[in-house]
């Protein structure tokens, strides 16, 4: 016999007599695509809909989730952060600050830059595919 403790302490309802199994464990990789890694293309849609319609990151998620291709379905939250993150690595790049870490297609710090050798490498994959947008993933 297990001890109970183990099972009220996750408060999941369950015990060795049944009850309702512990839920599944998750994955960093949501099933509606958060956890992907932002597109060039979906970056410099970001920023020309942020330049357009200003702080309204719900409406800017809504848009950004349309025109996307990519299967990830972004959040006001998410797109308010991401380009948070491009904004800040502008104004490190400005003061010279370097990063730790740089990108292994292009060379670039990789904070919050913009990959052009992966927006290149879209393009090139669209053209292949009839002008349809096809998101190259990041390895």
């Amino acid at each position: 016999r297990t001890p109970m403790a183990v099972d009220g302490a996750l408060g999941n309802g369950s015990s060795d007599k049944g009850g309702a199994p512990p839920p599944p464990a998750m994955s960093w990789r949501m099933q509606n695509g958060s956890g992907t890694y932002w597109s060039p293309d979906e970056d410099l849609t970001l920023l020309k809909l942020k330049q357009s319609l200003g702080r309204h990151w719900k409406e800017i998620a809504a848009m950004l989730n349309m025109s996307s291709s990519a299967g990830a379905v972004r959040t006001g939250a998410m797109v308010r952060h991401r380009h948070r993150r491009i904004m800040e690595a502008s104004r490190r790049n400005e003061a010279g600050i370097v990063g730790k870490q740089k990108c292994s297609k292009c060379g670039v710090f990789r904070r919050g830059h913009i990959c052009q050798t992966q927006r290149s490498e879209s393009l090139k994959a669209a053209e292949a595919h009839g002008g349809a947008p096809v998101l190259v993933p990041y390895e």
